[in-house]
């Protein structure tokens, strides 16, 4: 099986999270209030993730069986059964990088 995907989505993108000052209250004290009113954020964290186009695919791969998912740190998805991304081939034990790795990746194995 051949999965195809346009090159511009194998990319990470950058993700910024913003926590604001007291927002899981639903009554303030006046103290709260104006703490909120002068500087209503309290952090900000900013980290990157696959494209979500990228996302989509591993998504496919892991529900068709394709690959094993690992969530819970990076590049660790191996692959499951033999398929081809972009006409690059996969076979079984190998690992299914993040998308900024698989970049470079695909770019290697197609010259």
């Amino acid at each position: 099986m051949n999965f195809e995907i346009d090159p511009e989505y194998v990319t990470e993108v950058s993700v910024t999270q913003t926590y604001y000052r007291h927002a899981n209250k639903s009554m303030l004290t006046n103290e709260e209030l104006i703490e909120v009113i002068k500087n209503p954020v309290s952090s900000s964290t900013y980290s990157t993730e696959d494209h979500p186009e990228f996302a989509r695919l591993r998504d496919q791969l892991e529900q068709q069986g394709y690959i094993r998912c690992e969530r819970n740190w990076s590049n660790g998805d191996r692959v499951l059964k033999s398929f081809s991304l972009n006409s690059v081939a996969f076979e079984p034990g190998e690992q299914f990088c993040c998308a900024a790795a698989m970049k470079f990746h695909l770019e290697r194995a197609q010259r």
